[in-house]
């Protein structure tokens, strides 16, 4: 169960602001797959609005997205869904419906940076209840 990998026990919260964080939940192969699924797909300039506008407000980064059906990435989605599920039951109690997005898989360089935001518009965004980000590289890289 993964209350036991959390770093303290969360109560049902009232503040939906508030995060968790979980270490080493992939393995460094899985990283590498990860990795290998940006690079192997388009990149773009990130969309704050998920109408093809890009601004600069909340984040800047360049992303990649994955098919969670797509060849070779099951493992790391039914990982994502199980992690989404869990933190979910364990914290929030959200009315979770499913999983209707591709993965975003985005690439910070010098100078980009993401703010907190709402997901908000007449796109799916708007539908959103949990996101989950995963770093990647190395805390102090």
């Amino acid at each position: 169960m993964l209350i036991k990998q959390l770093p303290f026990r969360p109560l049902q919260l009232q503040n939906y602001m508030d995060a968790c964080w979980i270490e080493g939940y992939f393995t460094r192969e899985e990283v590498v797959q990860i990795s290998a699924m940006y690079e192997a797909n388009e990149k773009k300039e990130a969309e704050t609005t998920g109408e093809a506008v890009v601004e600069h407000d909340f984040r800047k980064s360049t992303v990649a997205f994955v098919a969670p059906d797509e060849e070779g990435f099951q493992n790391i989605m039914l990982k994502l869904s199980q992690l989404a599920l869990n933190v979910n039951q364990e914290r929030y109690s959200f009315d979770l419906l499913g999983f209707f997005e591709d993965i975003q898989i985005a690439e910070y360089g010098p100078g980009d940076f993401f703010e907190w935001h709402p997901d908000f518009g007449n796109t799916t965004a708007s539908n959103r209840k949990l996101s989950i980000s995963v770093q990647l590289s190395e805390p102090d890289a």
